[in-house]
């Protein structure tokens, strides 16, 4: 939950992020693989090298594919404000939900 009172949801493209929520039959909760502002670590890696003997355990699913992260919205009155454009572009959203809908 942040200030606002309202609640981040993200539906990852990645299959082994997407099998575990599924196996486990309920929503996984985490935060960014980089500290902030630092860029996002892409392999294990990188995750290892920003959070070394602070994790336990890190799950090596290759690569990640996306370059541009996780476009972040927020929905308020039947619009959709773009906070953080990402993989899902504007159009993208207006083609969706309707022109008038998409803010920024």
């Amino acid at each position: 939950m942040n200030s606002s009172g309202g609640i981040g949801v993200r539906i990852s493209s990645e299959p082994v992020a997407t099998g575990l929520v599924r196996a486990l039959g309920r929503p996984l909760t985490a935060t960014s693989a980089n500290p902030s502002g630092q860029p996002p670590a892409r392999t294990v890696q990188q995750a290892k090298n920003y959070f070394a003997g602070a994790i336990d355990l890190f799950i090596d699913a290759g690569e990640l594919i996306s370059r541009t992260g996780s476009t972040v919205v927020e929905i308020r009155a039947n619009a959709i404000n773009i906070i953080r454009e990402g993989e899902i572009g504007k159009s993208e959203l207006q083609r969706a939900v309707g022109e008038s809908e998409v803010v920024r």
